[in-house]
């Protein structure tokens, strides 16, 4: 199983999109496309929790 994520799920007009093999790869590249692509965006507590909710199984 795989998991994949869009950054437009999450509202924003942003073409990333992350499939990796497992869930905490799949977070650490977002993490690193949000301080990459979208600096002003903080990635702690209730925003990672957000995200983790458009993360769908493929």
């Amino acid at each position: 199983m795989a998991y994949s994520i869009r950054c437009a799920d999450s509202g924003g007009d942003c073409p990333g999109e992350f499939t990796t093999e497992t869930q905490q790869e799949l977070m650490s590249h977002v993490e690193l496309h949000a301080a990459q692509v979208h600096p002003d965006m903080e990635f702690e507590g209730e925003t990672r929790e957000q995200l983790l909710s458009f993360v769908r199984t493929v």
